[in-house]
């Protein structure tokens, strides 16, 4: 239990710092999504502060704006 409040903890001190935009658990504890404007590099780095007890998947997002963008790029 220490360990996963320490992790909990870094977790809130990313949110008030507004580095992490949005976070989540499940009710579980075994699954979660975290939402970040962050570069892939800043990333792996926080990531790596969780390693070996958080497995993570990272899915880049488009916004509707760029996702349009794109679509429009596409269609010329």
């Amino acid at each position: 239990m220490k360990l996963v409040m320490g992790l909990m903890q870094m977790v809130k001190e990313e949110v008030d710092k507004g580095l992490v935009k949005m976070w989540g658990i499940s009710p579980s504890g075994r699954n979660g999504f975290s939402i970040t404007k962050r570069d892939e590099k800043d990333i792996l780095a926080q990531t790596m502060k969780f390693t070996p007890y958080v497995k993570f998947t990272v899915e880049p997002m488009l916004s509707a704006n760029d996702a349009l963008a794109v679509l429009q790029q596409v269609q010329e």
